[in-house]
């Protein structure tokens, strides 16, 4: 059975809303007529408040629900830190919206940076270390998890067949990287020198010129794909440098592949 994602949840309800507000812990929606406020996400999974159904759900769930981890190994099992609210805040309040969905199997995605050509994060990093400023941000020791394009749509595929998995998934390279070793493959592949490192104060600058957030370069997550690895999913690209030059040099047409299935998966 395919699983229905939040987003397509959210894109069949049949209101509009008019404003979404954030209170800290919760994420709200104010009705039409500004008179009923609504949690945002129970009510876009209203349709899927029934037994029968799976549902995937990557909706706003990324690995930031862990916060600032440092340096520590985060599986599935690890709880989800209590801040900055405008990253753990953000993320556990949209996983909490899924406890009003009744199905046979909730799998929620908490993913790292996916990286993918022509994406807002992908062309800020190559674009930084093109311009002479690819040093480590901040510290540098901050752990990213990341992903491929490629291993990230061949997961999903992987998690529709995986009848066994529910609960939380991260979906992320098995190996994480810290920035500055992230910025020094940067460098690398597009071929430019050493380039200085660019401290916190300067980070929170360029985050207001690209209206991003300077937590997210800041902050780390050191997580593992413990349930998948368990579940026999197999990475195509596993380390940051070979990701890297793949989506330097390939189109990235080819997403996902058979042996990515679980056993006894169903094709078709």
């Amino acid at each position: 059975m395919g699983l229905p994602s939040a987003a397509s949840a959210r894109a069949n309800s049949e209101f509009q809303p008019d404003e979404v507000l954030a209170d800290g812990q919760e994420l709200r929606l104010a009705s039409d007529d500004g008179e009923q406020v609504h949690t945002l996400k129970e009510r876009a999974l209203h349709p899927f408040r029934r037994p029968g159904n799976d549902t995937l759900n990557g909706d706003g769930g990324d690995d930031t629900v862990n916060g600032d981890a440092g340096n520590d190994v985060i599986d599935e099992t690890h709880p989800p830190a209590d801040g900055p609210p405008q990253m753990a805040g953000v993320a556990t309040a949209w996983e909490a919206a899924t406890k009003a969905v009744v199905a046979d199997r909730i799998v929620r995605l908490r993913t790292g940076v996916v990286l993918d050509n022509d994406t807002p994060a992908f062309n800020r990093l190559t674009r930084l270390a093109r311009w002479g400023l690819g040093g480590r941000l901040g510290p540098g020791d901050q752990w990213v998890s990341w992903i491929h394009i490629d291993d990230f749509l061949a997961s999903v595929r992987f998690l529709l067949d995986a009848q066994a998995v529910d609960g939380v998934v991260h979906v992320t390279s098995p190996n994480p990287v810290r920035n500055r070793d992230m910025m020094t493959e940067l460098r690398r592949a597009v071929h430019r020198p050493w380039s200085p490192p660019m401290p916190a104060p300067l980070v929170h600058v360029g985050a207001v010129l690209l209206r991003t957030d300077p937590g997210l370069a800041l902050t780390g997550r050191r997580c593992i794909p413990n349930v998948l690895d368990h579940a026999g999913f197999e990475f195509t690209h596993e380390r940051f440098a070979g990701a890297l030059d793949h989506l330097l040099t390939h189109a990235g047409t080819d997403r996902g592949s058979a042996k990515h299935r679980p056993a006894g998966a169903l094709s078709g």
